[in-house]
């Protein structure tokens, strides 16, 4: 997952606040609105472990909304590599 929303609150000490919209009803124009104002990282003051830290908590959170409403959440890319077939090179 992308590591800059974790990098730029680190380096200008924004708060970071996860957020997802769930739909209330099909077809309704309502949504409820998620938000965690509550993210907990452990930082060590190293850049790389931060970093790490922070956007796992981030995560997490995410992790929460989709869990409460795992039938609103997709991906908008490739999450895992595609498996490629293999090839017989070099075989006649």
């Amino acid at each position: 997952v992308p590591a800059g929303p974790a990098r730029l609150a680190l380096r200008t000490g924004a708060m970071v606040v996860p957020s997802a919209f769930a739909r209330v009803a099909p077809n309704a124009l309502k949504v409820e609105a998620l938000t965690d104002f509550d993210i907990r990282a452990d930082l060590e003051g190293d850049d790389a472990h931060d970093v790490q830290s922070l956007t796992q908590a981030i995560m997490d959170s995410h992790e929460r909304f989709i869990r409460r409403y795992p039938d609103q959440w997709y991906m908008f890319r490739e999450m895992w590599p595609r498996r490629t077939a293999r090839t017989n090179e070099g075989q006649a």
